[in-house]
């Protein structure tokens, strides 16, 4: 039996809201539903939903929203909430802050609303999802080497550079230089930030 939504939308735009609400009352025909404007509105309204939040989808570019912070207060007063960001800010600074401030996922604003509805119920079923519209970035994987593609495989199962190069037979500090060189291809400047990289590419996991 599936377990009953409660679901609390955060967006300054009141259509957007309107239209993420009517989406998702398909797919959760006997949820409860709330939305607000401001994340400052966000715990208080939380706090009269009939039954406990269980899902929160928020936009990133709210007055005032800090996601470190915000993300975090939700985190904290809501643990086993589900927390899916919604947002045009789709640099990847931005889903790198996002994602190391606890959410589950991250979808662009630019997909088409059947995306994003499928990106949060795969959210639901317990992924971490990562999705924005394809880019210029995808010009950037066919350039990887077959290695630097064996590196960011084993960067997205969360291995350390020592067990990248067990996995691959090198030492530690050759498996760095290959980490470091992948970072380079792909302009970015993180490894998590190289992993929302290929999670944007869909790249196949190794």
């Amino acid at each position: 039996m599936k377990k009953k939504q409660s679901i609390l939308l955060v967006d300054d735009h009141p259509v957007f809201r309107v239209g993420m609400r009517h989406v998702l009352a398909r797919h959760f025909s006997d949820a409860c539903f709330a939305d607000v404007g401001s994340f400052k509105e966000v715990l208080p309204m939380a706090a009269t939903l009939p039954r406990i939040p269980t899902l929160f989808v928020t936009d990133l570019m709210l007055p005032g929203f800090v996601p470190e912070i915000g993300i975090a207060a939700l985190r904290a007063h809501y643990p086993q909430a589900v927390i899916v960001v919604v947002s045009m800010a789709e640099s990847n600074e931005a889903i790198e802050r996002v994602m190391a401030a606890g959410a589950d996922g991250f979808i662009g604003k630019s997909l088409p609303p059947g995306e994003i509805v499928r990106g949060i119920l795969r959210v639901l079923d317990g992924e971490i999802i990562v999705r924005t519209a394809p880019d210029s970035l995808g010009d950037r994987m066919p350039m990887l080497s077959p290695r630097q593609r064996e590196v960011l495989a084993l960067l997205e199962r969360g291995l350390s550079n020592k067990e990248i190069g067990a996995a691959l037979g090198i030492s530690p500090l050759t498996a760095r230089m290959h980490v470091s060189a992948l970072l380079r291809a792909l302009s970015v400047n993180s490894r998590t930030a190289a992993v929302a990289v290929a999670s944007r590419l869909q790249m196949p996991r190794g």
